[in-house]
């Protein structure tokens, strides 16, 4: 008889609608279905090729990086302990700074990309994505601003992931006022967007403006075009600001036609930019080094 493992973490509460302490899951079997116990919060599952293991990430409790024995239904957790230690490749990962040290080292969390504050973080583009809005937020709320967040868009290749990123981050969106809700279609998801900076309309509002963010590959910029231009015309609010993020697919690896949205934003009389990396992303759209920026936009849209 086949037996089915499955990570026990965190995944219990919440089930029944009536509030309860909270308890700690339990690794009992369910018929023949078996749990294994260990990391809280697993995440970004790795099998290894040809082996019963598994490679995953815990983004709460303890955190770190744990191998699982889907044949025994163990997990043991191998990075960061006393005894692990890490080396370098600098052939593969030359832009790589280096081993973590220090706190980055004892206190490695899979999911605190986007809570720490300074020092270094470990992202990809997609997640960078998301740092940016709660870096967003906590601008505005330094310069002694309330203001809230809105996502929309229209997931495809090669934004794909930019919705289960964002599901994935909700607890960090909520507790900075930042609402994510996808269009049933790009047209939709970007009128709504151009409808967060109409917020300063409504004499009730509870926010001094939203800085909103629009995802969606290059047919959707294509079948949205009414709207930025009339988005693009009509401005963001005072202490608002939008970001439209294209993922074009230029060699048609996935996609009827290949596609280049630069002429289409052009068009619309929409700045441009393009990141070199993932760096750029925080340095061309918070930093103001770019022709684009939310507080630049405040002015100038």
């Amino acid at each position: 008889m086949r037996r089915t493992y499955v990570l026990a973490a965190a995944l219990l509460a919440g089930l029944s609608a009536a509030p309860r302490a909270a308890q700690a899951p339990s690794c009992e079997p369910i018929g023949e279905l078996r749990f294994v116990c260990g990391p809280t919060g697993p995440e970004d599952l790795v099998a290894v090729p040809r082996t019963p293991w598994l490679v995953s990430s815990a983004m709460a409790g303890d955190g770190g990086i744990y191998v699982v024995d889907t044949a025994r239904g163990t997990s043991t957790k191998v990075f960061p302990t006393a005894t692990s230690a890490e080396r370098l490749d600098a052939a593969t990962y030359g832009s790589c700074p280096g081993p973590l040290q220090g706190e980055d080292r004892t206190s490695f969390r899979t999911h605190g990309l986007y809570l720490k504050a300074s020092g270094r973080v470990y992202m990809t583009g997609t997640q960078a994505l998301v740092r940016m809005l709660l870096a967003q937020k906590q601008r505005d709320a330094a310069a002694g601003l309330v203001t809230g967040g809105f996502v929309s868009g229209y997931r495809g290749s090669p934004l794909g992931a930019v919705d289960q990123e964002l599901w994935k981050a909700r607890k960090h969106l909520d507790a900075h006022q930042i609402k994510f809700n996808p269009g049933l279609n790009e047209e939709l998801a970007a009128t709504s967007v151009w409808g967060s900076q109409m917020v300063n309309l409504d004499p009730n509002a509870t926010v001094d403006g939203v800085f909103a963010l629009w995802y969606g590959k290059g047919p959707g910029v294509d079948r949205s075009g009414d709207v930025f231009k009339h988005g693009n015309i009509a401005g963001c609010s005072k202490h608002g600001g939008v970001l439209l993020i294209a993922g074009d697919d230029h060699s048609c690896k996935s996609s009827s036609l290949p596609h280049q949205s630069e002429h289409a934003f052009i068009a619309a009389m929409i700045p441009v930019l393009n990141p070199s990396g993932v760096r750029e992303f925080i340095e061309l759209i918070l930093r103001g080094r770019g022709q684009w920026d939310p507080l630049v936009q405040r002015y100038v849209g």
